[in-house]
């Protein structure tokens, strides 16, 4: 392989410790994921650009036609596929959401600016990456854990993204007796609160 033929071929690693070393579940099905090999040329000129780190592997910007290649992870029975970035703030996400019933149950850790500092965090990271929002939250609507379905469905409430689905959800919650009941009632009023005042 020649030079010109190697400088145009990007590989790139993805956190490669949470990549390698643990093993991941699909969130739709609960099947063990996979790792798949994706590549994608583009060229530097071209709209899709934007989407690819063009950097040079010493320094300056990669000119033409580029072949990237990088992993996602994959379920061979849903056949869902996850880039790694989203996996990642899927089980985020999903870790934080158990942590926060965890300090709801434990009265030693309960705590309310802790509780609504979690929150405000969750809430930022997809507020400021909207597709991240848009992937992984319905996801987590299929989770069996009540605490894991309320949060997701609360974090799409706020963002406008797939509200109906989010407020069956919060509903269902909300007719139910479990820990996160008082929350989704008091998601749903100010959601059907702000709507009749707009």
């Amino acid at each position: 392989m020649d030079n010109k033929e190697t400088f145009n071929r990007k590989r790139t690693y993805d956190r490669p410790i949470f990549t390698h070393f643990k093993k991941h579940t699909c969130p739709k099905c609960g099947n063990i994921l996979s790792l798949k090999k994706e590549t994608k040329t583009v060229n530097s000129k071209s709209n899709e650009a934007k989407d690819f780190d063009f950097s040079a592997p010493v320094e300056g910007f990669i000119i033409g036609k580029v072949t990237f290649i990088w992993d996602e992870f994959i379920c061979r029975d849903c056949y869902l596929k996850l880039k790694i970035n989203e996996l990642y703030h899927i089980e985020l996400f999903n870790r934080r959401a158990k942590n926060y019933i965890s300090s709801l149950q434990d009265l030693k850790l309960r705590k309310a600016r802790t509780i609504k500092k979690l929150f405000n965090v969750l809430y930022r990271r997809f507020e400021r990456n909207r597709h991240l929002g848009q992937t992984a939250l319905p996801l987590l609507l299929n989770y069996n854990e009540e605490s894991t379905r309320t949060w997701a469905a609360i974090h799409m409430l706020r963002l406008g993204l797939n509200t109906e689905d989010a407020r069956v959800v919060l509903k269902e919650v909300a007719n139910g007796s479990g820990i996160m009941c008082d929350d989704a009632k008091r998601e749903l009023e100010d959601y059907e609160r702000k709507n009749f005042m707009s």
